[in-house]
């Protein structure tokens, strides 16, 4: 779905554009904040160079080519889709050396499909495009190398050999044949519409400056016996040729780079290496494409001293100026370095007495910045901090026990052993090592050293692995670890009172009804999923387990003492029927007649319950009110037999028929039917998606995902305190109402797709939302029975309430499934726990249901926890859809409430961030405090540690570090700030945000009289910057004629001529309409010198720019123009010719706070050296005294 851009992202992307058509810029950084919608901002650049004039050149080959880079596959799939192009290239196809090859060919279907104006969209990886290492690629990349080195001339009469030596890797020969043939093939069929193809290609062969190189290479290797590395040599060496070519077919107009400081490297242009030479080939050009690098961290903005100790190398420092000198590379009018100097010089010398100076060089280097980037950062969201932390006895027994291991290990080995103490950050991250430290080598070594003499151990209250007989019991197992401890203190409640493991899905932020108080979902209203950071690959996964299994021991255990892990002994009449129908035990509660009533969609039960018109009310005077309804339709007669699913369906079927035939019910088949009207989940699916086969697909997805699990099943069980498999239906039904199922899934709904009913994408919103409905998964981990035994599998442990998000070793299978967990996280349904490694820190989103954050380590780089909280202070994340909807409880729609809310924001001056991304504490005011949601950090520390002074310190970095951007030994340059007022600190941040500097304009400009005195002191203090006032301005403009225009007096209406070069009037009109937009009263009009005379004698203030009135001829044309602050009481009058741009240039400049500005002929000019036209156009001026004060 197509969002719309907010105002401060369309401001965005018009100083984007703005810049590329300047055509002084072709790079441009965007760098906003995290989760400020930077993808949607691509987007509507994306969309803006496309529709530039032709003098861009955008469709010199009549297609639109967006070439989007990024670190993994995972983000190409988040966000191609927002892109805004519908033609997406396959990223399994983005092998570099094949794209001159994949561009053709969808080239030719847009061809084909007559398609107006084509726009492709090329993703391409780092990892697999760029890095080309001495790789011979894989086989599909050979194939289509022998596609075209076949028809090179050097290479015809060896085509059989050329074919074996390809096929380097020795692949299976039908696979490698059919393979060659599929490329043969499509070549053969891109000539049909593309002619001239493969010669093409075969030429850019040829003529590369490498070919002769790799021609011999290949050759000796076809013509001898040639050794796996000659072979290898040669391949690659075709590769590179091949992805130089590609480059160059590429041909984009616009390249985006997103997270680019992942692979940073490309910004290279002067190496050696391979990846220099392509990106040269790619970025080099000085006609070459648009570059739009995205990132909120460009570059690493803070090296601490330890970091500086360690490495020898200011990573920041050198980041810094890589990314400004790659940005002002082209630029001619602006030496950026000099600029930078300047600053950093008076920065590193600063004091209370020169910050005057200070701010003034600080304007002129964020003004030359602003010319080539962008970036806006949110309002401040208020964030509550948890550190707090009990230690227990497992945290001292687990690493305890894991020293004597080692220990014992070093003993027996007589100290052969290399480690000799735990890493005490392994302690505070995990109990139960042994069992998640996979891939560790520790446990490597351990494992070793046990196979060759096992220690000996008190196997029952060890704390080194988990037991296989407890697992396989639902044994209560021992947290042992104090963050573990925590988080389940977060999820469960410590009293146990809130029950979060019996949650099915996350309470909706606006609950249709009330429901009472002592309901689990009215105890958990403000029950958030978590999202877990670790710095170690073991914690995911530990998390994933200890948590899932606790949910289901709380569950499974508590409904049936007896039940194993592995699905035996539940209740005598489920095993009966179990066994009688072929079915697992605990599986599959809702089968036959009971699913299909849970799942499926009456016309009359959707219309018995309108959620609008009972907004607010109490659920038990809803159910009466419908039941009362019902009852008056006259077709039910009361009956005394059981409610069975089968005798509903008939009900249902009947009242749907509209017949007429009397309807046998009995009381309690009745209060079913209400509640099936009210949260059933096919009905509540069908009121939503307004499709009986959308609805009862995704209600039945829905039912197996979540009632048909044996742990949610033995929650149904203990809520409901019944075991029947025959009205289990009942018990989900009336858990769905109290769960205001309905209102979770139009919240969802409008998260997907937030546009109104009607013209909602109703395919769209089903897909996606049976995709969150993701199976569990499993982890193997070591127990006591396995650990150290080769023979011996390891136990496998479901995960469902919590599950690891990604690993570093991605393949296709791992990024597809971490898809699907993303999705599903990204949902009111389960997982409820994410837990992640640095592999979800960038640039992914898990905000639709999170607003809680654990750093189970804190981070060496304050921003990372910046870059990690960004994840979730994201558009409408739940802790704003939680606060606007207690703005405006009484509202049905999302749409309504988020419009109320936004008209309220504006009101108070506040820009689209608010309330979309932030609530101010201003407007928070409004909710009762005790009920306010605000995104929740947590930082578990243990009781004194160095953790604690770490954070500590970490904080206050976080609160300056931008002060230090570019600048070398940061952490000491921080001391100067740490006791400067906040108002000072506000002075010295940079503003490269083009909404609020619009913003800033509108409300600090609009000055009085003496205020605007003041200012004009202020900036004539301010000299010309050194490399502007040696630049030259434009040189090459072609001589022009002078022409006649012709217009009317707008005071007595005389046709006038006038003569000039060329005619501004659009450009005065702008300039007058950014003065009356800053807050001045200011007009101008044409008009004749016989009424300009006039206009002298009648006003009070008048300023001619002529030496003489005699200079004023009666039938010319001229400008009048009139300026009025808010205290004056008259205007201030000027007459100019119609040619006195640069006049109002000035004014403008000056109105704005800027110490000097740019004039149509690319020259800078200084407020100082302007003081004449300013006072002759606005009556501003510095008197004599006040200048010789100065």
């Amino acid at each position: 779905m197509e969002k719309e851009l907010k105002d401060f992202q369309k401001a965005t992307v018009k100083h984007i554009v703005d810049i590329f058509k300047s055509k002084k810029q072709r790079r441009v950084l965007l760098s906003d904040e995290v989760g400020l919608g930077k993808t949607i901002v691509s987007k509507g650049v994306i969309q803006a160079v496309g529709e530039l004039s032709d003098e861009y050149g955008i469709w010199d080959d009549n297609t639109y080519r967006v070439v989007y880079i990024c670190s993994n596959a995972n983000i190409v799939k988040q966000n191609t889709e927002n892109l805004g192009i519908e033609d997406v290239m396959n990223i399994e196809e983005s092998r570099l050396s094949m794209q001159h090859f994949i561009v053709a060919k969808k080239v030719k279907e847009l061809i084909e499909a007559k398609k107006d104006k084509p726009s492709i969209l090329i993703p391409l990886t780092p990892g697999t495009s760029f890095n080309l290492q001495t790789s011979a690629g894989n086989m599909n990349e050979r194939a289509l190398m022998f596609a075209i080195l076949s028809h090179v001339k050097d290479f015809k009469e060896h085509t059989k050999a050329l074919k074996n030596r390809l096929n380097i890797y020795e692949a299976n020969n039908d696979n490698w044949e059919n393979t060659i043939k599929k490329y043969e093939n499509e070549v053969t069929e891109i000539e049909k519409v593309c002619t001239g193809y493969r010669e093409n290609i075969c030429k850019e062969v040829v003529t590369d400056d490498n070919y002769q190189e790799a021609k011999n290479l290949l050759l000796k290797a076809i013509e001898e016996k040639a050794d796996y590395n000659t072979k290898n040599r040669a391949i690659t060496q075709f590769r590179i040729i091949f992805c130089k070519i590609s480059m160059k077919e590429l041909n984009p107009d616009l390249v985006i780079m997103d997270e680019f400081q992942r692979f940073s490297s490309l910004l290279d242009l002067e190496g050696n290496s391979e990846e220099a030479m392509l990106t040269r080939t790619f970025f080099g050009k000085e006609d070459g494409p648009f570059i739009l690098l995205v990132s909120a961290t460009p570059y690493k903005p803070f090296t601490t001293l330890e970091e500086l100790n360690e490495n020898k190398i200011d990573t920041q420092y050198q980041d810094f100026n890589k990314l400004t000198d790659f940005l002002f590379d082209s630029r001619e009018d602006i030496t950026f370095q000099q600029v930078w100097h300047d600053y950093s010089k008076e920065l590193c010398h600063i004091s209370s007495n020169n910050l005057d100076v200070l701010i003034a060089r600080k304007n002129i280097a964020e003004e030359a910045m602003y010319q080539a980037m962008s970036r806006t950062e949110r309002y401040r969201n208020s964030a509550q901090d948890d550190t707090h932390l009990k230690i227990s006895t497992g945290d001292i027994v687990s690493y305890c026990q894991m020293q004597e291991v080692i220990d014992e290990c070093n003993k027996m080995s007589e100290g052969r052993f290399s480690v000799k103490t735990l890493p005490m950050e392994y302690a505070k991250s995990s109990p139960y090592l042994l069992s998640f430290m996979d891939k560790y080598k520790l446990k490597e070594k351990l494992v070793k050293a046990y196979v060759e003499n096992p220690w000996n151990s008190n196997m029952q209250k060890q704390r080194l692995l988990l037991k296989t007989n407890d697992i396989y019991k639902y044994n209560d197992i021992p947290l042992c670890n104090a963050k573990l401890s925590k988080l389940s203190n977060i999820l469960f409640d410590e009293k146990g009172e809130k029950h979060g493991e019996q949650l099915f899905w996350i309470p909706a932020s606006h609950p249709y009804y009330k429901i009472p108080a002592n309901n689990m979902f009215a105890k958990n209203h403000d029950f958030s999923k978590v999202l877990v950071f670790s710095a170690w690959e073991m914690v995911p996964r530990m998390i994933a387990c200890m948590i899932s299994y606790a949910v289901e021991q709380k569950s499974i255990s508590r409904a049936f003492p007896s039940a194993t892990y592995t699905n035996t002994k539940e209740n005598s009449e489920k095993d009966a029927l179990d066994k009688q129908q072929g079915e697992k035990a605990g599986t599959g509660r809702l089968r036959r007649e009971s699913l299909e009533l849970v799942t499926c969609s009456s016309d009359f039960l959707t219309d018995a319950y309108n959620p609008k018109t009972n907004l607010g009310q109490d659920i038990k005077e809803i159910r009466a009110n419908i039941k009362e309804n019902i009852k008056n339709t006259g077709r039910l007669t009361l009956v005394e037999q059981p409610t069975t699913a089968k005798f509903l369906l008939e009900a249902i079927r009947l009242l749907d028929s509209n017949a007429g035939e009397k309807i046998l019910i009995s009381e309690d088949g009745l209060d079913t039917l209400v509640n099936m009207a009210i949260g059933s989940p096919g009905i509540c699916f069908y009121r939503l998606l307004g499709n009986k086969d959308l609805a009862q697909e995704a209600a039945t997805k829905f039912c197996n995902n979540i009632f048909n699990r044996r742990y949610n099943a033995a929650v149904i069980d203990i809520l409901y305190n019944k075991k029947s498999v025959q009205t289990y239906f009942k018990q989900v039904i009336d858990y769905c109402v109290m769960g205001n199922l309905q209102a979770v899934l139009d919240e969802f709904a409008y998260m997907i797709d937030e546009r109104s009913n009607g013209e909602r994408n109703v395919e769209m919103i089903q897909k996606r939302m049976i995709e969150s409905f993701i199976d569990r998964n499993y982890q193997e981990i070591d127990t006591t029975e396995s650990f150290g035994k080769e023979k011996k599998k390891k136990w496998r442990i479901r995960t469902h309430y919590a599950m690891p998000y990604g690993n570093i070793r991605m393949t296709n299978q791992a990024t597809n499934r971490a898809n699907d967990v993303r999705l599903a996280f990204n949902s009111p349904f389960r997982p409820f726990v994410l837990a992640s490694t640095s592999v979800g820190q960038e640039g992914l989103d898990f905000h639709w249901y999170c607003r809680k954050i654990m750093h189970w380590n804190i981070s060496s780089n304050p921003q990372d926890m910046e870059q990690r909280e960004g994840r979730i202070d994201r558009y409408k994340s739940l802790f704003v859809r939680r606060n606007v909807a207690k703005f405006h409880p009484e509202t049905y729609t999302w749409n309504e409430m988020f419009d109320l809310a936004r008209t309220e924001a504006k009101d108070k001056g506040f820009c689209e961030l608010v309330p979309y991304w932030s609530i101010p504490q201003d407007m928070l005011k409004s909710i009762a405090e005790t009920d306010r949601e605000y995104i929740e950090s947590i930082v578990p520390l243990y009781p004194l540690s160095m953790d604690y002074d770490r954070y500590r310190h970490m904080k206050s970095v976080l609160r300056l570090y931008r002060l230090t951007m570019g600048q070398p030994r940061q952490e000491e340059l921080l001391e100067f700030f740490k006791d400067m007022p906040a108002e000072d600190i506000d002075k010295l941040l940079f503003n490269l945000s083009p909404i609020k500097k619009k913003s800033n304009r509108n409300m600090k400009h609009s000055l009085n009289r003496e205020e605007l005195i003041e200012q004009l002191k202020e900036l004539a203090a301010q000299k010309l910057p050194t490399y502007l006032a040696n630049h030259m301005g434009a040189m090459c403009y072609e001589p022009s004629m002078i022409d006649s225009f012709s217009t009317i007096c707008q005071h007595c209406h005389r046709p006038l001529t006038y003569q000039a070069f060329h005619s501004d009037e659009e450009m005065f009109n702008s300039i007058i309409k950014e003065i009356k937009d800053l807050g001045y009263d200011a007009s101008l009009e044409v008009i004749c010198g016989s009424c300009a005379l006039e206009t002298k004698e009648e006003a009070e203030f008048f300023d001619l720019p002529f030496t003489s009135e005699d200079d004023i001829c009666e039938e010319n044309a001229y400008h009048l123009f009139c300026f009025k602050t808010k205290s004056d009481k008259d205007y201030h009058q000027a007459i100019t010719d119609m040619e006195s741009l640069y006049d109002y240039q000035a004014v403008l400049a000056f109105l704005k706070g800027e110490s000097y500005f740019e004039d149509s002929y690319d020259r800078y000019h200084s407020i100082m050296d302007e003081q004449d036209p300013i006072k002759r156009m606005t009556g501003i001026e510095i008197n004599e005294n006040d200048s010789n004060e100065e």
